[in-house]
Order: C-alpha cells, then sequence, then structure tokens
C-alpha cells in the first residue's frame, strides 16, 4: 500500500506498508515513510523498488495483489505505477 499527502511545508509524505499472511494469520507493517520529490508513476516505483530492496530484501516478484486509486500517477495505463508494476511482474 502506498498513499502520501502533503504536510504543511507542501511536501509529499509518502507512506508505503505491506499485507502479508504469516502462520495462517493477516499481518500488516510500515516499511518506510519517506518525502517524495517526484510523483510520476516512474518515481514512485523507483522509490518502492528501493524501499522493498535496500533493507528489507523484499522483491516486487513476490507481490501477488495491488489497487490503484484513480490518479493517473498511480493507474495509468502507460506511465503510472500500475504500468511499471505489471512490466515488471505480470
Amino acid at each position: 500500500m502506498i498513499d502520501s499527502t502533503q504536510d504543511t511545508r507542501v511536501l509529499d509524505q509518502l507512506v508505503i506498508c505491506v499485507r502479508y499472511l504469516y502462520k495462517g494469520k493477516v499481518q500488516e507493517r510500515l516499511l518506510s515513510l519517506v518525502v517524495s520529490s517526484d510523483s510520476s508513476g516512474l518515481a514512485l516505483f523507483n522509490l518502492l523498488c528501493n524501499v522493498l530492496s535496500i533493507p528489507k530484501n523484499l522483491s516486487l516478484t513476490d507481490v501477488i495483489g495491488c489497487s490503484f486509486d484513480g490518479s493517473a500517477n498511480m493507474k495509468g495505463a502507460y506511465n503510472g505505477l500500475q504500468a511499471y508494476m505489471k512490466n515488471s511482474n505480470p
């Protein structure tokens, strides 16, 4: 899950969470809270890849489901985060 909001300094604060099963129970964890200077689909994809791989040793190939809101940078069929996710892990 990725979502953002602007703080009082008009900076996008981006939160990244994961939901997974552990011993048959759904778990949800906050992975990162970062400032995003670029909210394009590619920038969000690169940021997500960095957050998953560097400290956590997670991979986008382990992702089995995503949902996106209606904004173009998230849902865009060609340049949104969804398009980059599908290209990386069909």
